[in-house]
C-alpha cells in the first residue's frame, strides 16, 4: 500500500525504530521497514477510505515514541454483478397490439461504474423483446388471447450468468381480452315445416351461435346473433319455413305408444346394436303402410350411446349404438321418445312416452392394491412392515388395502396369503379387514431366514367360484 519512515537522532539501540499499528483495522506494517500492506482483499463498496495511526517507537529501555496518521483510498474495480431486488413483475398487456409497453424491469450493479445488459433468458422471444440498457420489455406483434392468456418470461443481464436469487426475474403477462370475433351459428338450419294449427308461441327452431371470444362481458327470416362487447360484432343467417295444412283423425284411431313409459335393464358389457326395448305402437296397422312414420329420442341421449329404428311390422324399436356403457359411471338413462308421422295422424296424448334404462353392474373391474406413497423407486409397489422377535403371537404388522370400483358383491374384496417358503407359515391376513398378523413365535428365527418375503391376494365378488378376479401383493416384514 505504501510505507512510512521515521529517523531518531541518537545511536546503537537507542536509535533503532520499530514500527506498529493497531490489529483492528485490515492492513499490517513491517516492524523494521515501514512497508504498509493489506492483510484481507478491500472492498469499495463495503468501505472506500480507511485513517489509522502509525507508531514508530525506538529500541532503548525507556523507549520514545512518535505517531503519523496514515489515509488509504480504496479503487473501485468491476467486480459485482447486477442484482434484481424485485423478484416479479406482472402485466396486463391488451391483445393484437404490437409495439406495446408491457413493463420495464430494474437490476442494480453496487459498482461505481455500473455496467447492466438486460436480456430475455426464458420465454417467447418472437413475440417479446428487451431493450438491453433500459429493462424496457415490449411486444414485437400482437398477442392472441384465444391462443394464449398468459405468459411468463425470465430476464435477466449479461453480467450475471449465476442462479442465485435476485440473478433473474420473472414478468409475468396476462393477455387481456379484446371483441375481436364474431359470432358464429353452429347449425345452419333446413327448411322448416310448420303446422297451421299450431299455437301461438310454439318453438320453431333454436339456433346456436358461439363466439370464440375468451371472456364475456313467413317463408324468409332473417336471424341476427350479436355479442355485447366493444364494438360490438354480428352475423346473420337465414331461416327458410313453410306451413302445412292439418288434417286431423279421431284420438281413439291415432298412432301413438302404447304406454307412456317402460322400465328396462341392460347389463353395462351389452354391445353394440343390442335391442333393448320394443315399443309398441298402436293403431300402427289401421293406417296405409305408405304412410310415413318414425320414431326419434328427444332427450337424454347426450352421449350418442342410443338410437331408434321402425321395425318391419311397424313398432318402435331402441338399440345400443356404442358398447360404452358403464354402470361405474352412469347407472341410469332417462330417454324421452316421439312419434313422428302424417300431420293428423297422432294421438296427442300418445306421441311421446319416457324409457329409463338401469345398467346392471357386471364384474369388469380388478381389485387395485393402494400403496404408501415412497419416492424410493425399489420400495414401490410393495408393502413393508417391521416386528420384535420376541411379539406374542397375534401382534398386528401391517395392513394391506385393494379397492374395486364394481359395486355392491362384485366390489367387495377378500384376503389371503399366498404359500410360499418363507413368510406365509409366520403370518395371516384378516380376509376383510386385510390386516397381517403374526400367527408363530419368532424368537427362534435364524437371522439367514430374514426378510420375511410372501405376497397377499385380493380377490372380488367373494364366495363366488366363477365371474371373479383377483390381485397380488408382494410384503416384505
Amino acid at each position: 500500500v505504501g510505507s512510512v519512515h521515521a529517523v531518531d537522532a541518537d545511536e546503537g539501540q537507542n536509535a533503532v525504530i520499530y514500527y506498529s499499528l493497531p490489529d483492528d483495522i485490515p492492513f499490517a506494517v513491517d516492524a523494521m521497514t515501514g512497508e504498509i500492506r493489506t492483510k484481507i482483499k478491500l472492498d469499495y463498496e463495503d468501505k472506500m477510505e480507511y485513517k489509522f495511526v502509525i507508531t514508530a517507537k525506538d529500541g532503548a529501555p525507556d523507549p520514545r515514541l512518535s505517531t503519523a496518521t496514515v489515509t488509504v483510498e480504496v479503487l473501485d474495480i468491476d467486480d459485482e454483478v447486477p442484482i434484481f431486488h424485485l423478484l416479479s413483475y406482472e402485466a396486463r398487456v391488451p391483445e393484437n397490439v404490437p409495439d406495446y409497453i408491457v413493463t420495464q424491469v430494474k437490476a442494480d450493479d453496487p459498482d461505481t461504474n455500473q455496467k447492466i445488459t438486460y436480456m430475455i433468458k426464458q420465454g417467447p422471444t418472437d413475440l417479446f423483446t428487451i431493450d438491453p440498457r433500459t429493462g424496457v420489455v415490449t411486444t414485437t406483434r400482437g398477442l392472441d388471447y384465444e391462443r394464449e392468456s398468459q405468459y411468463i418470461l425470465v430476464v435477466g443481464t449479461l453480467e450475471n450468468s449465476g442462479t442465485q436469487p435476485g440473478a433473474t426475474t420473472r414478468v409475468i403477462v396476462n393477455v387481456v381480452d379484446r371483441n375481436d370475433i364474431p359470432p358464429v351459428f353452429t347449425t345452419v338450419p333446413q327448411i322448416i315445416s310448420l303446422d297451421d294449427d299450431v299455437p301461438i308461441g310454439t318453438t320453431v327452431i333454436k339456433l346456436i351461435s358461439t363466439d370464440s371470444d375468451g371472456t364475456a362481458p313467413n317463408n324468409k327470416i332473417d336471424v341476427k346473433a350479436y355479442d355485447l362487447g366493444e364494438p360490438q360484432l354480428s352475423s346473420v343467417t337465414v331461416v327458410p319455413v313453410s306451413i302445412r295444412h292439418v288434417a286431423t283423425v279421431p284420438p281413439e284411431i291415432g298412432l301413438g305408444f302404447a304406454d307412456d313409459a317402460y322400465n328396462v335393464e341392460v347389463p353395462e358389457n351389452a354391445t353394440a346394436n343390442m335391442l333393448i326395448k320394443t315399443l309398441t305402437i298402436i293403431n300402427s296397422r289401421a293406417h296405409h303402410d305408405a304412410i310415413p312414420l318414425t320414431c326419434e329420442i328427444m332427450e337424454g341421449n347426450e352421449r350418442g350411446l342410443f338410437y331408434v329404428n321402425v321395425t318391419e311390422d311397424r313398432n318402435c324399436e331402441l338399440r345400443l349404438k356404442k358398447a360404452e356403457l358403464d354402470h361405474e359411471n352412469q347407472a341410469n338413462y332417462i330417454l324421452k321418445l316421439r312419434l313422428n308421422t302424417l300431420s293428423g295422424l297422432v294421438n296427442p296424448d300418445r306421441n311421446t312416452t319416457m324409457v329409463k334404462i338401469h345398467i346392471l353392474d357386471v364384474n369388469d373391474n380388478e381389485p387395485q392394491f393402494i400403496f404408501p406413497e415412497s419416492s424410493n423407486q425399489v420400495a414401490k409397489g410393495k408393502y413393508f412392515g417391521a416386528i420384535p422377535q420376541d411379539s406374542v403371537i397375534g401382534t398386528s404388522v401391517l395392513q394391506v388395502k385393494a379397492e374395486d370400483k364394481d359395486s355392491g358383491r362384485l366390489g367387495q374384496v377378500e384376503y389371503s396369503v399366498i404359500p410360499s417358503d418363507t413368510g406365509s407359515d409366520y403370518f395371516s391376513v384378516d380376509p376383510t379387514s386385510g390386516v397381517i398378523k403374526s400367527k408363530r413365535a419368532l424368537d427362534d428365527i435364524q437371522i439367514k431366514v430374514l426378510p420375511f418375503k410372501f405376497s397377499v391376494n385380493a380377490r372380488d365378488n367373494p364366495g363366488a367360484q366363477v365371474d371373479t378376479h383377483s390381485t397380488q401383493a408382494p410384503v416384505v416384514v
